[in-house]
């Protein structure tokens, strides 16, 4: 990983694309980086800012859950890179979430909707590898977001 820098998700931060698409913008650097992320997550995740609360089965919470029962504290979540691997050649976001193991810190792979769901859910740190948000904002990875995007039709997300 590179330099990671902080991000926040705020209300304004979630846009429902279609019946199947969030697109999540993670202020970063005084940028905005747009992430896909899935119906339910983005869902999930406007839920929590407007609310307070969300879905108790959704797996980030099941997993703050277990986390909390097992007395693993959650140090941060982490963005780490845009893999080019994905069917539609769309790229995809990978995340990785770190905890606490004695004195050792330890990650683990984890879709970034449930990263970001899990950390605003906990109050952990945010983080985004700089490199990611220069892809993300500057890249061919933004060129073919901004494609994509200018084929959907934004519609209002529903809390």
């Amino acid at each position: 990983m590179g330099l990671m820098v902080p991000f926040v998700v705020t209300k304004n931060s979630v846009v429902q694309l279609d019946n199947s698409l969030t697109i999540l913008l993670l202020k970063a650097a005084e940028v905005n980086v747009p992430m896909t992320i899935s119906l339910y997550e983005g869902q999930c995740i406007a839920h929590l800012l407007a609310y307070g609360d969300v879905d108790p089965q959704s797996a980030a919470i099941v997993l703050k859950e277990v986390l909390a029962l097992a007395g693993i504290p959650l140090v941060k979540i982490a963005i780490t890179e845009i893999r080019e691997d994905d069917d539609e050649g769309e790229g995809q976001f990978a995340s990785e979430l770190f905890l606490k193991k004695g004195n050792e810190e330890v990650s683990f792979p984890i879709f970034p909707g449930d990263a970001i769901l899990l950390a605003l859910a906990t109050g952990a740190p945010m983080f985004i590898d700089e490199t990611v948000v220069i892809q993300a904002t500057q890249g061919e990875y933004a060129q073919r977001f901004l494609a994509f995007v200018e084929e959907s039709v934004p519609i209002a997300l529903e809390s």
